[in-house]
């Protein structure tokens, strides 16, 4: 049972903090060493993989990069990587003498930030004395709530409004509309890896922020993919985000057909060390249906399932509560170096319920360049007047973020740029602004941390088939 790190006993704690500070010192050739542990991350997130059997004459290796972030994999990889290290730490929790034995009763804990009792960092990450200690993390927050919006709710605010604006945040990943708005996008083989992160992911980057250390050169531990799993509260961090996967299937239909039903997605595979140091290819497929793995997570509240929302404006036809100019002619690339505010045209209007239950209005932001070398944020809006930056999650105006934590790869150039892709529900928002006979929306660009010098390619508005 995968418990809430901030329930777990005093003797589970010394149990886990005996196994990761032997695994801190085996040899550093085995692959249960925790800081080889950690370079798997590093490798599969960074670009050190590619695909087998596809060239690409573009790239420095010829062959296809693989990627494990911002597309369709990063859920199941990251459930299969805590699934193996959660075996290697349960070899070692007697210590080295015990390790013929397996801990068949340890299980990772979740660091359970969606939930205003676990929002702070959890207390059996920082006990200087126990192996769960890492010493690069953010000094500032070690005793604060995590902040889902990067200083947007926690600037002069209440501890209770804070908790609602991160309530609201999670409620606003968990209930997007199409599977690749939460998981990401599409990645067949033989394509390049797309640069499209689902809701899930981008919110996780929110947490990776919060906690890396500002005075590293490039936020680690957590704030830098190749660092990130240097740190254990990596691993409680990714498990309540595979326990959020769970709950999302639960909130689906009973045929679950939200989930992505492509073989491309199911046939993937990984390659991770067992406990006994043998190779083991592992597919999506297996990992699906997390009894099989032989897990299951502690029952907690869900707090943002009924989080709720206020709008900013009154309800009445758009183009009579319009009071801001909006451009329907903005050159593109538009530059974030300040709040951006748009006129898009819309496909459809007054749909019926039928119409809407088959396809989604889904508002997509191409061209989204970015550095990738440094954190990056920004909040998109719709039907947001106010002409400065003063927005909250806890708005019905919020539709989401787009976020990235550092990192490299090969596509990402001598220039260490990115190119991305952003995709965000519209069809619950205009129906609760009452927006939903208008025949366009004004959209709304905030730029948060590290977007001065983003530059989005092109907006618009896409009806797009639920699948």
């Amino acid at each position: 049972m995968r418990s809430a790190a901030q329930w777990v006993s005093d003797d589970f704690v010394a149990k886990y903090s005996t196994a990761i500070k032997t695994m801190k010192t085996l040899p550093k050739t085995d692959p249960n060493n925790f800081w080889n542990q950690a370079i798997v991350h590093c490798a599969y997130c960074n670009g050190a993989y590619k695909q087998l059997g596809f060239s690409d004459p573009e790239a420095p290796s010829g062959t296809k990069e693989m990627k494990v972030h911002f597309n369709w994999l990063f859920l199941p990889f990251h459930r299969w990587y805590l699934y193996f290290f959660e075996r290697i730490v349960a070899k070692y929790t007697r210590g080295l003498e015990g390790q013929d034995v397996i801990d068949e009763d340890f299980a990772l804990p979740f660091w359970n930030w969606d939930n205003a009792t676990g929002m702070e960092m959890p207390s059996i990450y920082l006990d200087t004395h126990y192996g769960l200690h890492d010493c690069y993390r953010d000094a500032d927050h070690l005793d604060k709530l995590v902040d889902l919006c990067n200083g947007t709710s926690s600037a002069n605010m209440s501890h209770q409004e804070w908790i609602q604006d991160n309530l609201c945040v999670v409620r606003a990943f968990m209930f997007q509309e199409q599977p690749a708005d939460f998981f990401g996008a599409v990645f067949s083989g033989g394509n390049t890896p797309p640069n499209s992160a689902g809701s899930i992911e981008r919110t996780h980057n929110m947490v990776h922020k919060w906690t890396g250390d500002p005075f590293q050169p490039h936020n680690e531990d957590m704030g830098n993919f190749y660092s990130a799993a240097k740190d254990p509260i990596f691993y409680g961090h990714h498990a309540n985000i595979d326990r959020l996967w769970k709950v999302w299937n639960t909130l689906q239909p009973a045929n679950n057909t939200n989930r992505p039903h492509y073989n491309d997605w199911k046939g993937s595979s990984f390659l991770f060390y067992e406990e006994d140091r043998k190779l083991a290819r592992v597919k999506v497929r297996d990992c699906l249906d997390t009894d099989n793995l032989g897990y299951e997570y502690e029952n907690v509240d869900n707090p943002w399932i009924n989080a709720t929302t206020k709008s900013k404006t009154f309800r009445s036809p758009m183009a009579a509560r319009r009071k801001t100019t909006a451009p329907a002619n903005l050159v593109f690339p538009v530059k974030l170096n300040k709040v951006v505010k748009i006129l898009v045209k819309r496909k459809a209007k007054s749909r019926s319920k039928e119409d809407k239950d088959k396809v989604a209005e889904v508002l997509v932001l191409e061209g989204i360049e970015y550095s990738t070398d440094k954190f990056v944020q920004f909040e998109v809006y719709v039907n947001d007047d106010d002409e400065n930056e003063h927005c909250r999650p806890i708005y019905t105006e919020y539709l989401g973020s787009f976020s990235s934590v550092p990192h490299v790869g090969h596509n990402s150039g001598p220039e260490m740029k990115g190119v991305a892709k952003l995709r965000l529900g519209l069809t619950k928002a205009l129906e609760d602004l009452g927006a939903d006979a208008d025949d366009d929306i004004v959209i709304k660009l905030v730029p948060r941390e590290g977007a001065e010098d983003v530059n989005v390619g092109s907006i618009k508005i896409e009806l797009s088939p639920r699948v």
